[in-house]
């Protein structure tokens, strides 16, 4: 999921490189300038490894703006989405109004064979109410 978290990664990463980068190039110029020759193996060999540090530190500067980019993107895409949902929504409450429904009458008369009558009975029971409004069953 493309987030702000992908940037913050991102520019984390970069200052790690960054860093990683000044550190080695810096260790490079100290041999040189304190170690017994300029040219040796070591020195060289430091320099080469700072100079692809500056490369990977370049790329991560690059996939900041890459993350930064895509974020937005999703951020318009998401405006987008959203503004569409809202129109839709809209549109399914118009054609689903009760206002608008067509109501058909259709009369649908029972048969015989639908009908069952049930015994039907009433029930009395006496309660009487005291002078303190307490009800008590009169049975």
């Amino acid at each position: 999921m493309l987030s702000s978290l992908n940037v913050a990664r991102q520019k984390a990463q970069f200052k790690q490189k960054s860093l990683e980068t000044v550190l080695s190039f810096g260790s490079s110029l100290v041999g040189a300038m304190f170690g017994r020759k300029l040219a040796s193996r070591t020195n060289v060999t430091g320099a080469a490894s700072s100079m692809r540090k500056m490369g990977t530190a370049a790329r991560e500067r690059g996939d900041i703006g890459r993350a930064e980019d895509l974020l937005e993107a999703a951020q318009e895409s998401l405006i987008e989405l959203e503004a569409r949902l809202e129109e839709d929504v809209t549109a399914l409450e118009e054609t689903l109004d009760a206002d608008n429904l067509e109501i058909e009458q259709l009369t649908v008369r029972p048969r015989k064979s639908d009908i069952a009558v049930q015994p039907v009975a009433v029930v009395w029971a006496p309660w009487i109410v005291d002078a303190s409004g307490i009800a008590k069953a009169a049975y």
